[in-house]
């Protein structure tokens, strides 16, 4: 393949990965602030509610939160029953996964 070639095709393929880029960010961007605001007034919101939290500590929670549903966990399992929780990575979840 002659260099003129490659660099032409390359040159594409930069082109369309660049616009492609700019239109997920063009369609993607509204609903991230739009969630954004919502997180941000629903913790003023909340702080207003309850004057005993502190704001350091409401944010230290939602960290706490945040490293948990990463790490897997389920907030939607039953918070007075601690062996009622169920793991996302049962025989076929993992057979899956491995596959």
């Amino acid at each position: 393949m002659r260099s003129t070639t490659l660099l032409a095709l390359l040159a594409l393929v930069l082109l369309y990965l660049v616009s492609g880029a700019l239109v997920f960010q063009a369609l993607e961007q509204p609903h991230e602030q739009q969630a954004q605001k919502k997180m941000d007034h629903g913790r003023d919101q909340f702080l207003r509610d309850h004057p005993c939290v502190s704001q350091k500590s409401l944010e230290d929670f939602i960290k706490l939160l945040v490293e948990a549903l990463g790490g897997g966990a389920n907030p939607e399992t039953s918070w007075t029953n601690s062996s009622n929780h169920s793991s996302a990575w049962n025989l076929g979840s993992a057979f899956f996964f491995s596959g």
